[in-house]
């Protein structure tokens, strides 16, 4: 499915004779509706969406329109249109007509300028240098368009937009001091009301950030696997050869240091001597041949828990057990809430509760308070716009233990739903976690389609509790940090968390979809990201079966009508008496051998829960989880009259298409050559990921038969070699020893 549907194209060289050219300057002095002609280099291409800045001796400009679509860096054009203002930003919209006079010009060199006087109307639409900036967040930047605050000492929270189209969306966010290289823009909501601020940076792409001397380059965010209670390993990337060095602690003051000197560009190095069920804060760091550093930012890795990592699933209505394989879905139809209410009463030592809603018509109130009045150490967070106020003031357990998240237009809603039971039990079999879609509310309990997941592990608990102190500190929505643990193992399975709005969950949602190779099932009470969408729209229409759910609030929406052109016949929207409030995605859930995966949680597929909601999700690597959550799936599916359902396959041999493909050798160590036969010089892919999903090489080939893949960086084990040529799919399980 085509993703953007452009206008016509008539020709790149359209002549205006209407207008004089005047200097871009002269055109900045006019009023707003005017018409003008201009010519300028063209300071950047599709890595800002349709818009492109031209830059003259005199001054810089935007032109916007998608007859601009072809325009490239380097290109000298001329254009005639109308000045407009767009939220404070002056342009030419509409483009009238426009003429490519020459291509591959040298650009304007950035004007070198500092924040106090760069983020001005003077440099408005030009390119410009920023020298010792440095971004004020950490992590990553999203996938998503979106803000980041930087300073070079001059001020402390310049803005810099990072455009999902560009290749810097996804990537490590710079950490220490870099040149900064932009186009200058401007995004002011409210001009009527004065704009004295609003100027935003526009890197274009990684070129744009210019680092001190030859440093390795970190190409992605330090990762974590083999995860054992007293150990784990970390794994990095860098654009260049560098030694591995792991600093590392249960503080962020760090403290200790693993390192090995082999300079590489895939770093994997085993931390050990660690403890159960503990944080660790990891800084990678890499130094290369000629002694320049690059530092990852400080992330907090978990151990796993001596818990039994036992995983329950329940749904509060109706499953169906004939999709069952292995272990029958539990719904607990009118009776979620007697369960929620024996594991409160289970609670010795604390319980600390994150709840959008609840009411006491159930009891869970009562509960609450007979844990508190035990001796339990109970903390309730609500939301404090849509809290139900007469179950809040029965809530006895003493003001300074319940809060109500904050108000007004900073915030979006507190829309977590779990409860953290008894996190430093001495005995980690007493440690639960209790999450998934359900408000505490009698409708959500007892009506509506919910589901519910709870894990005896002591370690995804301590995670919970990290985030649950962050928003008891007062801090909220997008006053958080990203600085919870992501990766776990729970009871053998790979478990993945994370927190919205600082862990920029639509991107995990996204890649999620895309792992699937087999079958995916959605059912969602929201989908209004058309990104997500078209992630699914990605797989689906790559020949992966998807059906799924949606409740009405979604009815109309962009986002729905994406998926609803290619899951003709397998796609619903419900409108009931009861809401369809589940928020779960299922992959390969109909292929054991294929990492079968759910991801649910309390996060809408919405802006608000991806940029201004407290939302957790949890990604759930299972066969047995998926399973169920299928069984739940299919009988939401047969109740809006779906029958079309996915095969099951039970190995990977199965997925084996009419191309005949060649692995060897396997098992491997060092090297495997793939070759496919049936179509010689065609185009394929292969992607490699261990067991639990993560991936260890991907790479797309044109015009070959025969390639031949290096295993160094792999460790011993099993993985699973994914190859896809056009609507031609197989998986080779692959094994590698040392």
């Amino acid at each position: 499915m085509k993703k953007l549907i452009p206008l016509l194209f008539l020709s790149c060289f359209i002549y205006s004779t209407s207008h004089a050219q005047i200097t871009i300057a002269t055109a900045r002095t006019m009023a707003e509706g005017a018409t003008v002609t201009v010519r300028g280099i063209v300071l950047n291409a599709g890595e800002l969406g349709v818009i492109r800045y031209l830059q003259d001796p005199t001054g810089g400009i935007g032109a916007y329109g998608s007859s601009l679509s072809n325009v490239q860096r380097g290109d000298s054009i001329e254009v005639t249109g109308v000045l407009d203002l767009y939220n404070n930003l002056l342009e030419i919209s509409p483009v009238s007509s426009f003429t490519i006079i020459s291509s591959g010009n040298a650009l304007p060199e950035p004007f070198e300028v500092n924040m106090s006087t760069g983020f001005s109307e003077t440099y408005e639409g030009r390119l410009v240098r920023f020298q010792d900036a440095a971004f004020i967040s950490t992590g990553n930047f999203q996938t998503a368009s979106a803000n980041y605050t930087a300073t070079d000492g001059s001020v402390t929270s310049a803005e810099v937009r990072i455009n999902a189209t560009s290749n810097i969306a996804g990537t490590p966010i710079p950490v220490g001091s870099i040149d900064l290289i932009g186009i200058m823009s401007q995004f002011c909501s409210s001009p009527a009301n004065g704009c004295s601020t609003g100027y935003q940076l526009l890197p274009r792409d990684l070129n744009d950030f210019i680092l001190p001397g030859n440093p390795p380059v970190f190409t992605a965010t330090p990762g974590q696997i083999n995860i054992t209670p007293y150990s784990f390993n970390v794994t990095f990337q860098t654009l260049h050869p560098g030694s591995t060095l792991l600093y590392y602690g249960t503080t962020t003051a760090l403290g200790s240091v693993a390192y090995n000197a082999s300079l590489v560009v895939n770093h994997d190095l085993s931390i050990g001597g660690l403890q159960p069920a503990t944080i660790y804060f990891v800084k990678a760091a890499s130094v290369s041949s000629t002694g320049d550093t690059s530092y990852a930012s400080v992330v907090p890795m978990m151990t796993q828990s001596l818990s039994s990592g036992t995983i329950t699933t329940y749904f509060t209505r109706s499953v169906d057990n004939s999709v069952a394989q292995g272990i029958n879905a539990v719904t607990l139809a009118q009776t979620m809430d007697d369960t929620l209410i024996a594991y409160m009463n289970r609670t010795v030592y604390s319980m600390d509760i994150a709840i959008y809603n609840m009411d006491n018509n159930n009891g869970i109130v009562d509960a609450i308070n007979a844990a508190y009045n035990r001796g339990v150490n109970v903390r309730v967070i609500g939301d404090g716009d849509n809290m139900d106020g007469n179950a809040w003031s029965q809530i006895a357990i003493g003001p300074a233990n319940k809060k109500l998240s904050p108000t007004g237009i900073d915030y979006g809603i507190m829309h977590n739903k779990f409860v953290i039971m008894d996190v430093d039990a001495p005995d980690p079999d007493k440690v639960y976690l209790w999450t998934g879609s359900m408000n505490f509310t009698n409708q959500q309990v007892t009506n509506d389609a919910n589901n519910v997941i709870i894990f005896q592990d002591q370690s995804l608990a301590k995670a919970y509790q990290l985030e649950f102190n962050e928003m008891w500190s007062g801090l909220f929505g997008p006053d958080k940090l990203n600085n919870t643990p992501k990766e776990f193992n729970i009871g053998g399975s790979r478990v993945e968390l994370f927190f919205s709005p600082s862990d920029d969950t639509e991107t995990q949602i996204k890649r999620t979809a895309t792992s699937a190779d087999h079958d995916l099932q959605l059912c969602v009470y929201a989908d209004t990201r058309f990104s997500i969408s078209y992630a699914i729209d990605d797989r689906t229409s790559a020949g992966v079966w998807g059906g799924g759910i949606i409740d009405d609030t979604a009815n109309g929406s962009f986002a729905y009508s994406i998926l609803a052109s290619d899951m003709v016949g397998k796609l619903f929207v419900a409108n009931h008496s009861y809401s369809v409030h589940n928020k779960y995605l299922l992959v390969d859930a109909n292929a054991p051998g294929l990492d079968p995966i759910v991801l649910t949680g309390s996060h809408n597929w919405s802006t608000s829960a991806q940029f201004s909601n407290d939302e957790n999700t949890v990604i759930v690597h299972n066969a047995q989880v998926a399973n169920q959550y299928y069984q739940e799936w299919v009988a939401r599916y047969k109740d809006e009259g779906g029958t079309l359902l996915p095969t099951y396959i039970v190995g990977v041999e199965e997925m084996t298409g009419l191309l005949q493909w060649q692995l060897y050798p396997n098992p491997a160590s060092d090297k495997i050559v793939i070759r496919q036969s049936a179509l010689p010089g065609s185009d394929f892919t292969v992607r490699i990921t261990d067991l639990s999903g993560r991936t260890f090489f991907h790479q797309s080939y044109e015009n070959s038969n025969k390639e031949e893949i290096n295993l160094h960086s792999f460790h011993s084990g099993i993985y699973l070699v994914m190859l896809e040529s056009g609507e031609e799919r197989a998986v080779i399980k692959l094994q590698v020893f040392r």
